[in-house]
């Protein structure tokens, strides 16, 4: 007998406040992915209150095809963030992470038009902004004739086109295969 899906419901964000998502290791990078998700006031004397990395990402089709467990209910999210979170995934080490698309009650209109003015900020007070740019495609990150065709390649990628959100200078590239 298949259990009972149960989809996630966000509680109320207080003031001042964001969603992190703690992304639970797992050996085996096939499984599905468990999270927790908690929130914590953004700014403790000056400097974000919790420790994170926020992602940023093409978010693609808008079709919330996978599914993500957050404290035993699923919830639906893109295919291009169901890729990013399961490559930034570790086995061993929990990451605390700030997502757009989940740390944002996508239901809520209000909540939604306040939060994506402090944007600039959570990613000013992460300790990084990791950009995934998706998987491989066409070779793109090896050196068939030179060097010009791959960083075109990159840089032709959906994600250099958006300009609503630049990176902050504590931001890290990676397609594929995450930073250390």
């Amino acid at each position: 007998m298949a259990r009972p899906v149960i989809s996630y419901r966000y509680s109320s964000l207080p003031d001042h406040c964001i969603r992190l998502l703690r992304l639970i290791p797992h050996w085996d990078k096939t499984a599905p992915l468990q999270c927790s998700l908690f929130t914590s006031p953004i700014l403790i004397s000056g400097r974000a209150s919790h420790s994170y990395e926020a992602l940023s990402y093409v978010w693609g089709s808008p079709e919330r095809t996978h599914y993500v467990c957050i404290d035993n209910c699923e919830l639906p999210v893109t295919a291009s963030l169901h890729g990013a979170l399961s490559r930034l995934r570790d086995s061993l080490i929990e990451k605390i992470v700030w997502v757009d698309a989940i740390y944002i009650d996508q239901e809520d209109l209000g909540e939604r038009e306040n939060q994506v003015q402090c944007i600039a900020e959570i990613d000013a007070k992460a300790s990084r902004v990791l950009v995934w740019l998706g998987e491989e495609k066409d070779d793109s990150s090896h050196d068939a004739d030179g060097a010009d065709e791959p960083v075109l390649a990159l840089l032709e990628r959906p994600w250099f086109t958006r300009i609503w959100r630049l990176p902050p200078p504590n931001t890290s590239l990676w397609s594929a295969v995450p930073p250390d």
